[in-house]
């Protein structure tokens, strides 16, 4: 399953989370090539489609991607 997938999957769970997902930062990859040599496969599956949940999201329900585990940001990780 990709992550496109599994996105589809959590939006049927918790309806709205996608929505709170910052679109895909065009320059995720120069940016994560500044501080990484090679950008690893993970970050290429995620950031490629969106750019994660910003911190002070209003809906706390929708902050983590998974129970404990939030979608950082790009600007967040580097």
């Amino acid at each position: 399953m990709g992550f496109k997938e599994f996105l589809e999957k959590s939006e049927e769970l918790r309806n709205g989370y996608t929505s709170t997902l910052a679109p895909a930062d065009k320059k995720f990859r120069e940016k994560l090539k500044k501080h990484f040599s090679e950008i690893p496969a993970l970050f290429e599956e995620i950031y490629s489609v969106c750019n994660g949940t910003i911190r002070e999201i209003e809906e706390q329900m929708f902050l983590d991607f998974l129970p404990g585990y939030r979608l950082m940001q790009i600007d967040e990780i580097i």
